[in-house]
């Protein structure tokens, strides 16, 4: 079996540690509450295309960003992402 290094598609173990680590830290995050209401259907399926989405205090970030704030894009607080 092998632990070291890079496997042949060049992922270490240790990215996938930190993957790992980020996504259980973002489903797991007490986000602050949103202040904006959350996009309707219509809204929702345009943010899932779009490459920048509004944040659930209506700051425009990545689809997968938190603002400066600290709120995170709604297809994050959703659990889309």
């Amino acid at each position: 079996m092998h632990y070291g290094g890079t496997n042949h598609y060049g992922v270490t173990l240790e990215s996938v540690n930190i993957g790992v680590y980020i996504m259980h830290e973002r489903k797991n995050r007490q986000w602050p509450k949103p202040v904006d209401e959350p996009p309707n259907d219509d809204e929702l399926q345009d943010m899932m295309f779009d490459g920048v989405v509004e944040a659930t205090d209506g700051c425009e970030v990545e689809p997968d960003g938190v603002c400066p704030h600290g709120y995170p894009s709604w297809l994050i607080q959703l659990g889309i992402l």
